[in-house]
């Protein structure tokens, strides 16, 4: 037993207790407690060793480990250590606490708060992810391309990902969907880091159902040409009757008049089976937008016209190869259309520009500054790209030609980067990852500064990787090589 604690149990109190107690609170100023390898803030998974030491003069009674208000251990001496299963937490914050007493009832203690992180990533499949043609999976790989979990994917779905023993922070992502039409199409992420948030993103492009209406046509004028546009493209109207194609949810019609006096359009709806269409009615004058291009000797441009939140049923309003012109002027049928885009396009020997611009008043083609160099080599992508970009991406293809195997790596600007070719995981192991690089695009969105932007992107969106090339008032750029 300590003096203290002894002389207070008979009752006596000495005149050198004062200073004893000053003693005592001297050295409570001046104690310590250093919990080794964890850091207030840090991020924490698996099963974690803890170990703290406590600098006290006195002798100390107890020295407590708590988790968040649980007791994890305790001892007698100046230093604790245990493991600490954090699966068995739930993920986010919780607080590591050391609390030390010593024998004269004096007890100071520590805390730091840690974040919990055995999910690697939360995913968020969209309801039309899938046809029934199509299989679909995501799977996570390590920093060497290994396979870290894999989970077949279904419509309308949320789920978690983890994988005990894995020890890092970061990880690729890696949408894969096979369809008996079109063989294995995989797209990869990088960086990802545990604790994020993905929706996963349709690779196949279902064609819609569709189906030949017959369609009259009177008042025609002898001296105007007349074109027909519609999810079945543009079609000229040379006589009274004619069988075109519409998707089961397309009932306009988009109808361009040319003739000496101008251009005219309309568009109509409600077009059923055995619809009449007065081309009279072609009569709305067009309005005219000037395009500027570089010094590209070959340049085209189209104006696409949709109506709502979705281009699904969008029709090209007006098209026209610049032929060496640095200007060129467009028609288009003014506010018949609630949107319009502009796809432009400039190519040379190696490569094919195309920019892409919501709302009529973007119009102007501009360059996108690139330089880049990529190769596959011993197992693995090295890369170096620089310029005003966005991401790349690095489409990967087999050069048999009974396997078809596309697989784009989706990438941030870097120099000298270097990149494992990932493995497919078993469920998949029936096809050949490719190793061929077939082409490099590189995107520039309106919106996105950065790679790490594109991935806070994905995982706020509703339709993933897919939004981010769809989404009204965004526009992308690319250039391929």
């Amino acid at each position: 037993m300590h003096i203290r604690q002894f002389l207070q149990s008979v009752g006596l109190r000495p005149s050198f207790l004062t200073s004893i107690t000053e003693e005592v609170h001297f050295q409570h100023r001046t104690s310590r407690i250093h919990i080794h390898n964890i850091d207030n803030g840090m991020s924490l998974w698996d099963v974690v060793s803890i170990r703290a030491e406590v600098s006290h003069d006195a002798e100390l009674n107890c020295i407590e480990l708590y988790i968040d208000e649980e007791l994890l251990s305790q001892n007698n001496g100046h230093e604790i250590s245990s493991l600490w299963n954090t699966n068995k937490y739930a993920d986010g914050e919780h607080s590591i606490r050391v609390k030390a007493t010593d024998f004269l009832g004096n007890t100071f203690e520590k805390r730091i708060n840690v974040y919990v992180k055995n999910i690697l990533v939360s995913i968020n499949a969209p309801s039309d992810l899938l046809s029934k043609n199509t299989s679909g999976y995501v799977f996570l790989s390590d920093q060497h391309g290994k396979v870290i979990c894999t989970h077949q994917l279904k419509n309308k779905e949320r789920f978690e990902l983890r994988k005990s023993g894995y020890d890092s922070n970061t990880f690729f992502l890696t949408e894969a969907y096979t369809n008996q039409h079109h063989g294995l199409r995989l797209r990869t992420f990088t960086n990802l880091e545990r604790g994020s948030r993905w929706t996963v993103s349709k690779m196949y492009l279902e064609q819609k159902p569709h189906c030949a209406r017959k369609i009259s046509f009177k008042s025609i004028d002898e001296k105007s040409t007349y074109y027909a546009t519609n999810y079945g493209g543009l079609k000229p109207i040379d006589s009274e009757e004619h069988s075109l194609l519409f998707n089961d949810n397309d009932n306009q019609l988009f109808v361009t008049r040319r003739n000496n006096e101008g251009i005219c359009f309309n568009l109509f709806d409600n077009i059923n089976e055995n619809a009449i269409i007065d081309l009279n009615q072609v009569a709305s004058p067009s309005n005219f937008i000037d395009i500027s291009f570089n010094d590209s000797k070959k340049a085209m441009a189209y104006i696409v016209g949709f109506n709502g939140d979705s281009m699904d049923n969008g029709v090209i309003v007006s098209q026209k190869d610049a032929g060496g012109r640095t200007r060129v002027t467009f028609p288009y049928p003014g506010d018949i259309f609630e949107n319009y885009l502009i796809v432009s396009s400039d190519y040379g020997i190696d490569y094919c520009y195309t920019q892409k611009k919501y709302g009529i008043k973007n119009g102007n083609h501009v360059g996108l500054e690139v330089n880049s160099q990529a190769q596959v080599m011993n197992g693995k992508l090295s890369y170096q790209a620089v310029g005003n970009f966005t991401f790349m991406q690095v489409s990967l293809t087999s050069n048999d030609l009974y396997e078809d195997v596309s697989w784009h790596y989706i990438l941030p600007q870097a120099n000298d980067m270097e990149i494992p070719l990932l493995q497919l995981p078993d469920v998949l192991s029936y096809f050949k990852a490719p190793n061929t690089i077939s082409s490099r695009k590189y995107f520039s969105i309106e919106t996105m500064d950065t790679y790490k932007d594109l991935k806070s992107f994905i995982s706020k969106s509703k339709n993933g990787f897919h939004d981010v090339l769809n989404t009204i008032g965004m526009g992308y750029e690319k250039l391929e090589y």
